[in-house]
Order: structure tokens, then sequence, then C-alpha cells
């Protein structure tokens, strides 16, 4: 296989939701070794958003569409950083892009990269602001 289309990019990001939903407790006892034990709770909640958003409003016209309404529900339904960056990086992947209906190799190496920049900036962003507020 060569290319994925709309309704088969639909199925893979609503799997990726199952697979994160399930992993919700490992994903909170991780993060409560190196954190504050709550990412698990936050991928969890944005991923269902996301997951419901994805079954309710399909079929899609195009690929952009999917990654817009995944981005957007996680930033709207996730708190902390892991909304802004996780939302951000689904919505700076289709950044300026072209729609499209088939997602092959050369389209979603593009979306992966544009998507790697976008968390950089939104990292360093929150990061400085964060640096900014200890100062004062």
């Amino acid at each position: 296989m060569k290319f994925i289309n709309v309704e088969q990019t639909t199925d893979m990001m609503i799997s990726v939701c199952q697979s994160i939903i399930k992993n919700k407790p490992y994903l909170t006892e991780v993060d409560s070794k190196i954190g504050d034990g709550d990412h698990g709770i936050g991928m969890s909640k944005g991923m269902e958003n996301a997951m419901n958003i994805l079954r309710n409003k399909r079929p899609f016209s195009d690929i952009n569409q999917i990654l817009k309404f995944t981005g957007t529900s996680m930033l709207t339904s996730m708190g902390g950083a892991s909304g802004i960056i996780f939302g951000s990086m689904f919505l700076g992947g289709i950044k300026d892009l072209e729609c499209v209906s088939q997602l092959d190799k050369r389209i979603l190496e593009k979306i992966m990269r544009k998507s790697l920049d976008t968390v950089k900036a939104v990292s360093y962003t929150h990061l400085r602001a964060h640096e900014t507020s200890q100062d004062l």
C-alpha cells in the first residue's frame, strides 16, 4: 500500500486515540515518577474527545479536516502544557498544507516535519514564559 485514503486515516486516528486511552494508567504511572502524575488523565480526556468528534463528524472531505478536528479537540479539552503541545502538533502539521485526500510517505513526512517545528516553537515559548514568570 502506497497511501491511505480519508476513511483509512480516520480509522487510524481513532485507533491512535483508543491506544492512548487504553494506556492511561501507564502514562499516569510514568508521569508520577517525573511530574505530577496527571499526563495519562489529560491525554485520555483529550483523546476521548478527539475520538468522539472523529466518529460523529465522519465522513471527512480531506485528511486536513481529520487532523484539524483532532488538534482542536485536544487543544480545547486538555489542560496544561499537554493540550497546547499536542493540539498544536496536529494543527501545526497541516498549517498551509494543500488539502489532501490521500496520505502517502511524502505528505506524512511534510506533516511530521511541520508538527515537530511547531512543537519546538510552542515549547520554547512556553519555557520562556515560565522562566520570565519566575524572574518576577
